[in-house]
């Protein structure tokens, strides 16, 4: 690997959960440098064909769409903002360092990233053999990795080639142009999908009886093989309820003031 100095060498961590891993990896032997925290989640809403922090902003009106299962939608400005301005505070031709896990969360993440950062002309790094441990588990992210894994992958890491990048782009510009409600991965390739895909997911989780959608969102969670969020769940839940699928009795003002069952 090239010699990069630690005020050069930026670490791109997808979510709270990866930038405190790797914070805690400095101590195992990382190489020190600034971790730099993005958090939008691709996996839903609109994506734009461009690669721009503007694109980046004009996502805001889905997350306020989202705004009565989020409970938080007073914080989903500030915290894009905060993504935007830490990515924006890589200097250009400086380093950055990006671990990919399999879930379609990163892969999206890292598809445009790549390409907002190259276009800095900012030198981009990936660990050559992607996130493993010994025992070949699936590693979502790089959360899911211990501090001392995380510190040993760092001989892997190689400079991203062009190309690859590239093929990123193309990748993600076909998403964009389908511009689907989600994305998820499927034989190990992200495709666009609809409502129906989550509906097909959540519904046989609801019985005859009312349940508490809280339980039933955290029966989904736990137990269902595929990939998925509660916020995506409950949002579900309530438009399979507009939709006259499922019947309700309570209030709608939290999970935990609902119930629902088949109709």
């Amino acid at each position: 690997m090239i010699n990069i100095t630690e005020s050069e060498r930026f670490y791109v961590a997808y979510g709270d959960a990866a930038a405190l891993n790797i914070k805690n990896a400095f101590y195992e032997g990382l190489p020190k440098g600034k971790i730099v925290c993005f958090r939008d989640d691709f996996t839903q809403g609109p994506i734009d064909i461009e690669f721009t922090t503007l694109s980046l902003r004009q996502r805001l009106a889905f997350w306020h769409k989202l705004s009565a299962v989020l409970y938080n939608v007073s914080d989903i400005d500030q915290v894009l903002e905060y993504s935007i301005e830490e990515l924006e505070s890589i200097p250009n031709k400086s380093a950055a360092f990006i671990w990919t896990g399999y879930s379609a969360y990163d892969q999206l993440a890292t598809m445009w990233v790549a390409n907002v950062l190259t276009s800095r002309n900012i030198q981009l790094f990936e660990c050559k053999y992607g996130l493993e441990t010994d025992v070949n588990d699936i590693i979502f992210n790089a959360a899911m990795l211990s501090p001392a894994e995380l510190a040993a992958t760092y001989a892997n890491f190689e400079l991203v080639h062009p190309m690859k990048v590239q093929q990123w782009a193309g990748e993600w510009n076909v998403l964009a142009t389908e511009n689907k409600d989600y994305r998820i991965i499927e034989n190990s390739n992200i495709v666009s999908a609809d409502i129906a895909y989550y509906e097909n997911i959540v519904l046989p989780y609801v019985t005859v009886e009312y349940v508490i959608a809280k339980d039933i969102i955290e029966d989904i969670l736990t137990n269902d093989p595929h990939p998925i969020s509660d916020i995506t769940v409950e949002f579900v839940l309530r438009s399979l309820i507009e939709k006259g699928q499922l019947e309700m009795q309570g209030s709608l003002e939290s999970m935990y003031d609902y119930e629902v069952k088949l109709k």
